[in-house]
């Protein structure tokens, strides 16, 4: 009789566990089931957008610059091509 107590001990210890992890799993997923606020996922779009707009509008500015930068860098290889081709022609200046 005595194991048959201290079965039923461990038994209703374990239970009670099972229970415990039962309940504190049904309130984690009601948590992550929880809905935002209404309006705050739009919040959050909003927020992505505009990071997303100052981003390519950065990324707008450093190719205008680079576009720049290659536009004088070809003017002066055409120049110094007319320079080269005039040399040719007439000999060093």
């Amino acid at each position: 009789m005595g194991k048959g107590r201290g079965a039923r001990a461990v038994k209703q210890s374990d239970n009670e566990r099972n229970e415990k992890q039962t309940l504190t799993r049904q309130k984690q997923i009601s948590i992550v089931q929880a809905p935002p606020p209404k309006g705050f996922h739009l919040d959050v779009q909003l927020f992505n957008l505009k990071y997303e707009e100052r981003a390519l509008k950065d990324i707008l500015m450093q190719l205008k610059d680079r576009e720049r930068q290659l536009t004088q860098e070809r003017e002066i290889l055409l120049r110094m091509q007319k320079k080269q081709q005039v040399e040719y022609v007439l000999g060093p200046l």
